[in-house]
Protein backbone atom coordinates (compact mmCIF):
# COMPACT_ATOMS: atom_id res chain seq x y z
CA UNK A 1 0.00 0.00 0.00
CA UNK A 2 1.50 3.32 -1.05
CA UNK A 3 1.46 6.23 1.37
CA UNK A 4 2.67 9.80 1.00
CA UNK A 5 5.20 10.78 3.65
CA UNK A 6 3.69 13.80 5.36
CA UNK A 7 5.37 16.25 7.69
CA UNK A 8 3.94 19.05 9.82
CA UNK A 9 0.85 17.14 10.99
CA UNK A 10 -0.07 16.73 14.65
CA UNK A 11 -1.72 13.67 16.22
CA UNK A 12 -3.87 15.83 18.51
CA UNK A 13 -5.52 19.21 18.07
CA UNK A 14 -3.18 22.13 18.61
CA UNK A 15 -3.50 25.80 19.31
CA UNK A 16 -3.40 27.78 16.06
CA UNK A 17 -1.12 30.78 15.61
CA UNK A 18 -1.32 33.16 12.65
CA UNK A 19 2.10 34.58 11.86
CA UNK A 20 3.91 37.07 9.64
CA UNK A 21 7.57 37.82 9.11
CA UNK A 22 8.76 41.18 10.45
CA UNK A 23 12.43 41.58 9.63
CA UNK A 24 14.30 38.70 11.24
CA UNK A 25 11.50 38.07 13.77
CA UNK A 26 8.19 36.18 13.56
CA UNK A 27 5.17 38.04 14.87
CA UNK A 28 2.17 35.86 15.72
CA UNK A 29 -1.24 35.78 17.39
CA UNK A 30 -2.72 32.60 18.89
CA UNK A 31 -6.18 33.72 19.99
CA UNK A 32 -5.04 34.88 23.39
CA UNK A 33 -2.03 37.09 22.94
CA UNK A 34 0.47 38.50 20.47
CA UNK A 35 3.97 37.12 20.54
CA UNK A 36 7.32 37.51 18.84
CA UNK A 37 9.63 34.60 18.14
CA UNK A 38 13.17 34.42 16.90
CA UNK A 39 13.64 32.60 13.61
CA UNK A 40 15.40 29.74 15.37
CA UNK A 41 12.59 29.17 17.86
CA UNK A 42 9.94 29.48 15.15
CA UNK A 43 11.61 26.90 12.90
CA UNK A 44 12.04 24.53 15.83
CA UNK A 45 8.35 24.75 16.81
CA UNK A 46 7.09 24.57 13.25
CA UNK A 47 9.19 21.51 12.42
CA UNK A 48 7.89 19.50 15.38
CA UNK A 49 4.07 19.70 15.28
CA UNK A 50 3.58 16.63 17.49
CA UNK A 51 5.50 18.07 20.45
CA UNK A 52 4.92 21.77 19.79
CA UNK A 53 2.10 23.60 21.54
CA UNK A 54 1.09 25.39 18.33
CA UNK A 55 0.50 24.91 14.62
CA UNK A 56 1.39 27.92 12.48
CA UNK A 57 -0.58 29.45 9.62
CA UNK A 58 1.01 32.18 7.53
CA UNK A 59 -0.94 35.44 7.33
CA UNK A 60 -3.06 35.46 4.18
CA UNK A 61 -1.65 37.87 1.59
CA UNK A 62 -3.48 36.82 -1.61
CA UNK A 63 -7.20 36.70 -0.85
CA UNK A 64 -8.48 40.27 -1.19
CA UNK A 65 -11.24 39.70 1.38
CA UNK A 66 -8.85 38.41 4.04
CA UNK A 67 -5.43 39.94 3.46
CA UNK A 68 -6.48 43.35 4.79
CA UNK A 69 -7.39 41.84 8.16
CA UNK A 70 -5.08 41.99 11.16
CA UNK A 71 -3.47 38.89 12.63
CA UNK A 72 -6.16 38.81 15.30
CA UNK A 73 -9.03 39.02 12.82
CA UNK A 74 -7.43 36.49 10.49
CA UNK A 75 -7.13 34.12 13.45
CA UNK A 76 -10.83 34.54 14.19
CA UNK A 77 -11.62 33.92 10.51
CA UNK A 78 -9.50 30.76 10.47
CA UNK A 79 -11.03 29.36 13.65
CA UNK A 80 -14.56 29.82 12.34
CA UNK A 81 -13.79 28.23 8.95
CA UNK A 82 -11.82 25.35 10.49
CA UNK A 83 -14.58 24.56 12.98
CA UNK A 84 -17.24 24.54 10.23
CA UNK A 85 -15.07 22.19 8.12
CA UNK A 86 -14.43 19.88 11.07
CA UNK A 87 -18.13 19.57 11.92
CA UNK A 88 -19.26 19.20 8.30
CA UNK A 89 -16.82 16.32 7.70
CA UNK A 90 -17.22 14.62 11.08
CA UNK A 91 -13.60 15.37 11.89
CA UNK A 92 -12.12 13.93 8.70
CA UNK A 93 -10.87 17.39 7.70
CA UNK A 94 -9.40 18.76 10.90
CA UNK A 95 -7.21 21.80 10.36
CA UNK A 96 -6.48 21.94 14.09
CA UNK A 97 -4.21 18.96 13.34
CA UNK A 98 -3.13 19.70 9.77
CA UNK A 99 -3.21 23.51 9.58
CA UNK A 100 -2.94 24.13 5.81
CA UNK A 101 -5.43 23.11 3.13
CA UNK A 102 -2.72 21.19 1.28
CA UNK A 103 -1.78 19.04 4.27
CA UNK A 104 -5.44 18.54 5.12
CA UNK A 105 -6.13 17.18 1.64
CA UNK A 106 -3.01 14.96 1.59
CA UNK A 107 -3.76 13.63 5.05
CA UNK A 108 -7.25 12.61 3.91
CA UNK A 109 -5.83 11.10 0.72
CA UNK A 110 -3.60 8.91 2.87
CA UNK A 111 -6.65 7.28 4.49
CA UNK A 112 -7.34 5.38 1.26
CA UNK A 113 -5.76 2.05 0.38
CA UNK A 114 -3.81 2.88 -2.75
CA UNK A 115 -2.78 0.22 -5.27
CA UNK A 116 0.87 -0.67 -5.67
CA UNK A 117 2.19 1.07 -8.76
CA UNK A 118 4.49 -0.66 -11.22
CA UNK A 119 7.87 1.11 -11.52
CA UNK A 120 8.29 3.22 -14.65
CA UNK A 121 10.67 1.57 -17.12
CA UNK A 122 13.32 3.48 -19.08
CA UNK A 123 11.47 3.19 -22.40
CA UNK A 124 8.31 4.52 -20.75
CA UNK A 125 10.16 7.46 -19.20
CA UNK A 126 11.65 8.44 -22.57
CA UNK A 127 8.23 8.39 -24.25
CA UNK A 128 6.54 10.34 -21.46
CA UNK A 129 9.27 13.00 -21.45
CA UNK A 130 8.95 13.32 -25.24
CA UNK A 131 5.29 14.29 -24.84
CA UNK A 132 5.81 17.32 -22.66
CA UNK A 133 5.64 20.65 -24.43
CA UNK A 134 3.57 22.90 -22.19
CA UNK A 135 -0.05 23.97 -22.41
CA UNK A 136 -2.28 24.34 -25.45
CA UNK A 137 -2.21 27.98 -26.60
CA UNK A 138 -4.07 29.34 -29.58
CA UNK A 139 -5.62 32.64 -30.56
CA UNK A 140 -6.96 34.58 -33.54
CA UNK A 141 -5.49 37.96 -34.50
CA UNK A 142 -7.75 40.62 -32.97
CA UNK A 143 -7.83 44.31 -32.20
CA UNK A 144 -10.29 45.81 -29.77
CA UNK A 145 -11.60 45.44 -26.24
CA UNK A 146 -10.57 42.21 -24.56
CA UNK A 147 -12.19 39.94 -21.99
CA UNK A 148 -10.92 36.99 -20.02
CA UNK A 149 -12.47 34.09 -18.16
CA UNK A 150 -11.32 31.14 -16.11
CA UNK A 151 -13.11 27.84 -15.62
CA UNK A 152 -13.08 27.26 -11.87
CA UNK A 153 -11.67 23.88 -10.82
CA UNK A 154 -11.94 22.32 -14.28
CA UNK A 155 -8.75 20.29 -13.81
CA UNK A 156 -9.76 18.68 -10.47
CA UNK A 157 -13.27 18.04 -11.80
CA UNK A 158 -11.74 16.06 -14.67
CA UNK A 159 -9.47 14.19 -12.25
CA UNK A 160 -12.39 13.06 -10.06
CA UNK A 161 -14.57 11.99 -12.98
CA UNK A 162 -15.31 8.25 -12.76
CA UNK A 163 -14.46 7.85 -16.46
CA UNK A 164 -10.99 9.35 -16.04
CA UNK A 165 -8.59 6.40 -15.78
CA UNK A 166 -4.83 6.42 -15.27
CA UNK A 167 -2.80 3.28 -16.14
CA UNK A 168 -0.72 1.99 -13.23
CA UNK A 169 0.92 -1.08 -14.80
CA UNK A 170 3.84 -1.28 -17.21
CA UNK A 171 2.87 -0.27 -20.72
CA UNK A 172 3.25 -2.35 -23.89
CA UNK A 173 4.73 -1.26 -27.18
CA UNK A 174 2.36 -2.06 -30.04
CA UNK A 175 2.20 -1.19 -33.75
CA UNK A 176 -1.09 -0.52 -35.56
CA UNK A 177 -1.70 -0.38 -39.31
CA UNK A 178 -3.69 2.43 -40.86
CA UNK A 179 -6.60 0.05 -41.52
CA UNK A 180 -6.65 -0.98 -37.85
CA UNK A 181 -6.78 2.67 -36.86
CA UNK A 182 -9.58 3.40 -39.35
CA UNK A 183 -11.66 0.45 -38.20
CA UNK A 184 -11.13 0.82 -34.46
CA UNK A 185 -14.42 1.57 -32.63
CA UNK A 186 -12.45 3.56 -30.04
CA UNK A 187 -8.85 4.31 -29.13
CA UNK A 188 -7.22 2.60 -26.16
CA UNK A 189 -5.71 4.81 -23.46
CA UNK A 190 -2.10 5.38 -24.35
CA UNK A 191 0.51 7.56 -26.01
CA UNK A 192 0.48 7.39 -29.80
CA UNK A 193 3.46 8.03 -32.05
CA UNK A 194 1.86 9.44 -35.19
CA UNK A 195 2.25 12.24 -37.68
CA UNK A 196 -0.76 14.55 -37.85
CA UNK A 197 -1.20 16.35 -41.17
CA UNK A 198 -2.93 19.70 -41.56
CA UNK A 199 -2.82 20.26 -37.81
CA UNK A 200 -5.65 22.26 -36.26
CA UNK A 201 -3.70 24.13 -33.61
CA UNK A 202 -6.87 24.70 -31.60
CA UNK A 203 -6.86 20.96 -30.86
CA UNK A 204 -3.20 19.94 -31.01
CA UNK A 205 0.20 21.31 -30.20
CA UNK A 206 2.95 20.22 -32.57
CA UNK A 207 5.68 18.12 -30.94
CA UNK A 208 8.91 17.45 -32.80
CA UNK A 209 9.01 13.80 -31.72
CA UNK A 210 5.40 13.33 -33.02
CA UNK A 211 4.04 11.83 -29.80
Amino acid sequence: MNKIQLYGIAQTEKQIAIFEMVGDKVKCYDGYQYGELTMEVFKEMKSKPRSSSHLFIKKEERDDTVKRLSLKKQHKYFMKEAEIMKIATNGKFNRFKTASFAKTALNFFNTFDLPQLAPIQNFEAEIIESCYLGGLIWGMPYEGKGYKYDVSSQYPSIMRNSRFNIPIDEGKLETYTQSQIDEAPFFQIGIYHVEILNTDYRLFKAILQSY
